[in-house]
């Protein structure tokens, strides 16, 4: 059990060779923190300082990433809505 103050010491372990990212994310209902690490070898400790306000129970959750290149989301172009507004010189009657 940790108390306010300490910090904790998390072994994120990963089976990839190369380099790769983790998102942690400190969770209790909805996501109060939230970090990008680099993880560079098969395991990283990650210091999770601990805070009152993660009494009496945190949830922590690692998601590591690995892949080339940047995922495509094609949007249909009838979504695409170009909007201007122009304010009149004068009231309109």
């Amino acid at each position: 059990m940790y108390t306010p103050g300490e910090t904790a010491d998390l072994l994120i372990a990963q089976p990839f060779q190369n380099d790769v990212y983790a998102l942690v994310t400190y969770e209790r209902g909805h996501i109060y923190k939230q970090d990008v690490v680099l993880l560079t070898g098969n395991s990283t400790i990650y210091k999770l300082p601990i805070t009152s306000d993660m009494a009496p129970m945190a949830y922590v959750s690692v998601v590591v990433v690995s892949g080339t290149g940047t995922p495509r989301l094609p949007i249909s172009r009838s979504a695409w809505r170009a909007s201007t507004w122009i304010p009149a010189s004068k009231p309109w009657m």
